[in-house]
């Protein structure tokens, strides 16, 4: 709460900024929502981000982050289409397309999509592994709560 009373007391000031602060002023902004569980606004911020930057991995993960929490099944299916925007943008085999895989596998679960969870998590297995020990014991965790 006590950064949004310091984001929010720059009011007008906060227009003679550069864009690039202006940007990382609302990604502080968002994620100060998320935290203070006002997820609407922070929804709301990171749609105008994603919007100003669609080829930004980070503030599209974490867009795609805060809608996975949800337990909304529209906001759980916009984080599926979010997450495979960043597996499609990402290079295959970095930590970013892993975490990516993974998310999208978890939306699925989460969207009641037990068996298209499973069937890309048992593809990635066969024709790339699962990645590091980590990555292969959060894949192989979430195969198990599929079946």
């Amino acid at each position: 709460e006590m950064q949004l009373q310091v984001i929010d007391s720059l009011g007008e000031s906060r227009r003679s900024l550069s864009a690039a602060d202006q940007d990382r002023l609302l990604h502080l902004q968002a994620a100060a929502f998320a935290r203070a569980g006002r997820t609407v606004d922070a929804i709301k911020l990171y749609e105008q981000l994603v919007e100003a930057h669609p080829d930004n991995g980070e503030v599209r993960e974490r867009f795609a982050g805060l809608l996975l929490d949800s337990t909304d099944a529209k906001l759980l299916e916009r984080a599926l289409e979010q997450w495979r925007i960043v597996a499609a943008r990402s290079r295959p085999d970095t930590d970013r397309w892993w975490s990516a895989k993974y998310h999208v596998a978890l939306a699925q679960f989460k969207t009641g999509d037990k068996s298209g969870a499973a069937k890309l998590i048992r593809y990635l297995q066969a024709t790339k592994g699962l990645g590091d020990a980590a990555s292969a014991a959060r894949f192989a965790n979430l195969l198990k709560r599929c079946e």
